[in-house]
C-alpha cells in the first residue's frame, strides 16, 4: 500500500460504528477496544507500506489478533527435548504434582496463613516450614523468602551492615541473570574483603584479614562452574574451627539446596544442606527451585541467633514467600521426609533408564522412515539451572542432520517452536538434536506427532 493511501485510514469514530467493533464489545471493554485501535492505526501511519489494503475488514483482523495476544498464557506451557533438565529460562524443573495440588487449593479457598487455629489468634505463617526444614537439616532455626539471590542480600544486609566480609577470590563469582556476589555485598551495604588468590585459599588466608570490623565469613559453592588444576580450599569445618575461635560467623552461599545424596543417582556427591549444618556453618544460603525440585524460595538455615536478627529485619516482610508459593514449598518438602521425593519430577527424569530411552528414539528414528539424515547418537544431558556443575547424564538423542540438505535446521527448529505447545531442542553444526531424557511422562506420542508433521511439511520425510 502507498503513502498516499495512508490518509484514507478511518477514523475510530467510524471503525466504532461498524458492526463487527458491536461484536468486539461483547467481548471486551469499550476503553480496550479504543485504545487497541487508536496503537494499530497509529503504526499504520508509521509503516511505509502494508501488505494488504487497509480496508475495514483488515484492521478488524488485526484488530483480532493483537486482542488474542493479551489472552495467551503466560509463561506458555513447553515440551523441553534440549538436553538440560534445569533450564532456566525454561522455569526449570516441573513441580510435583503434591505442590500443584496444595497450591490451587491454597490459591481457590482462605486459609490459616497467618492464624493460629489453637491459640484462636494471628500465628506465623511460616510455622510449619521451619518444623519440616528444620528437621531435614537439623537446623536451629530457618526462614524462607522469594529467592536465593534475595537471601543472601538480606542475611548480609541484616547482620553485616558497615561491616566487613570475607571472600575467597575464587568465589568471588557471577551467577546467572548478572548477580555478582560484590555487587549483592555492595548493595547490601556490607565490605568485600578479598581473601587468599583464584586458586588457592588456606584457612590461613581468612585468619589473617579478621579484625574488629569484621562481620563473617562467606563461603560460596562453585554451582556453576570449576576451577582445575593447581587448587586449594580448606575443608569447611576447618574454616569453622578457626572462625568459632575469633568469634566470626560463617556464611555459607550453597545455592543448589541439595537435600539428598547424589550418588544414588549416578551422579558426583554433591554438598547437602545437611553436611553444612554439621559443619557447623552459622547460616547456609539455598534455593527451592533448584535440586530441591520446589517453586522459587530462598531458605536460610542455621543458628537461632541469626535467624532472629533476619527475622526483625524490616527488609523481610517486603521479600517474604506469599501463601501460593509457601504452600508449593512446604509440599515439596514434605516429600523429603520419605522416599517419596522420588516422585518429585527432577529425580523421576534422573531415575529413567538410559536403554529405555534409547528404545524409544529407536523407534521414531524406525517410523520416521529417513535414514539418510536420522541417527540415534549418544548425547550427555546436562541438570543446569546452576547445580551440579560439569557434570551430565548419559542419554540418547534423535540426531536429524542437514549438513547435506538445502534446508537448514533452524527451519525445522523454528517450526517445532512455533507449535500450540512448543517443543524446544537443540542445534549444533546444523544438526538437530532431540533429547527425550526430559520429555515428562505422557508426552512422547506428542513429540513424536509433533516432529512427523512438521518434517512432512518441509518434505523431509513421505
Amino acid at each position: 500500500m502507498s503513502n498516499n493511501h495512508l490518509r484514507n485510514i478511518p477514523s475510530i469514530q467510524k471503525i466504532s460504528e461498524h458492526k463487527l467493533f458491536k461484536q468486539f464489545s461483547e467481548t471486551y471493554s469499550r476503553e480496550i477496544l479504543i485504545n487497541e485501535l487508536r496503537i494499530l492505526l497509529d503504526n499504520y501511519r508509521h509503516k511505509k507500506s502494508l501488505d494488504s489494503d487497509l480496508t475495514l475488514d483488515f484492521i478488524f483482523q488485526d484488530l483480532k489478533l493483537k486482542l488474542d495476544e493479551l489472552h495467551e498464557n503466560h509463561p506458555k506451557e513447553i515440551i523441553n527435548v534440549s538436553g538440560v533438565i534445569l533450564q532456566t529460562n525454561f522455569g526449570r524443573a516441573p513441580l510435583p504434582i503434591q505442590a500443584i495440588k496444595a497450591m490451587e487449593r491454597v490459591g481457590s479457598n482462605y486459609s490459616n496463613l497467618e492464624y493460629d487455629l489453637e491459640e484462636n489468634k494471628r500465628g506465623g505463617r511460616l510455622k510449619a516450614f521451619k518444623k519440616i526444614i528444620n528437621r531435614l537439616t537439623q537446623a536451629e532455626n530457618s526462614i524462607v523468602i522469594n529467592n536465593n539471590a534475595s537471601a543472601v542480600f538480606l542475611g548480609l544486609r541484616a547482620i553485616c551492615s558497615d561491616k566487613e566480609v570475607l571472600v575467597s577470590r575464587s568465589e568471588s563469582v557471577e551467577i546467572g541473570g548478572g548477580f555478582r556476589v560484590p555487587d549483592v555485598l555492595s548493595e547490601s551495604n556490607a565490605i568485600l574483603i578479598d581473601v587468599g588468590t583464584t586458586n588457592k585459599t588456606y584457612v590461613k588466608d581468612y585468619e589473617s584479614k579478621i579484625n574488629s570490623r569484621t562481620g563473617c565469613i562467606l563461603l560460596v559453592h562453585q554451582s556453576n562452574f570449576k576451577i582445575e588444576g593447581f587448587t586449594f580450599k580448606p575443608e569447611i569445618k576447618d574454616i569453622v574451627k578457626m572462625a568459632n575461635k575469633n568469634n566470626v560467623p560463617v556464611f555459607y552461599d550453597l545455592g543448589s539446596g541439595c537435600l539428598i545424596d547424589t550418588t544414588d543417582y549416578s551422579l558426583k556427591y554433591e554438598p547437602t544442606v545437611q553436611d553444612a549444618i554439621s559443619d557447623g556453618v552459622d547460616l547456609v544460603f539455598f534455593s527451592g527451585d533448584k535440586l530441591i525440585g520446589g517453586p522459587q524460595a530462598g531458605i536460610i538455615a542455621g543458628k537461632d541467633e541469626y535467624i532472629k536478627i533476619i527475622e526483625n529485619h524490616p527488609l523481610t516482610r517486603a521479600l517474604r514467600l506469599d501463601k501460593i508459593l509457601l504452600s508449593g514449598l512446604i509440599a515439596t518438602l514434605q516429600l523429603y521426609l520419605s522416599d517419596k521425593y522420588k516422585e518429585i519430577p527432577l529425580w523421576n527424569i534422573l531415575n529413567k533408564k538410559t536403554e529405555d530411552i534409547y528404545k524409544l528414539v529407536v523407534k521414531w528414528k524406525k517410523n520416521l522412515k529417513n535414514d539418510s539424515i536420522l541417527q540415534v547418537t549418544k548425547s550427555s544431558t546436562m541438570i543446569g539451572g546452576g547445580s551440579i556443575p560439569e557434570q551430565s547424564v548419559d542419554s540418547y538423542s534423535l540426531e536429524i542432520n542437514f549438513e547435506k540438505s538445502s534446508i537448514k535446521a533452524d527451519t525445522l527448529n523454528k517450526k517445532l517452536k512455533s507449535r500450540k505447545t512448543p517443543i524446544l531442542s537443540r542445534i549444533k553444526d546444523n544438526k538437530l538434536y532431540i533429547d527425550p531424557i526430559t520429555i515428562l511422562h505422557g508426552q512422547e506420542n506428542e513429540v513424536f506427532k509433533a516432529l512427523k508433521e512438521e518434517m512432512k511439511s518441509l518434505n523431509i520425510i513421505d
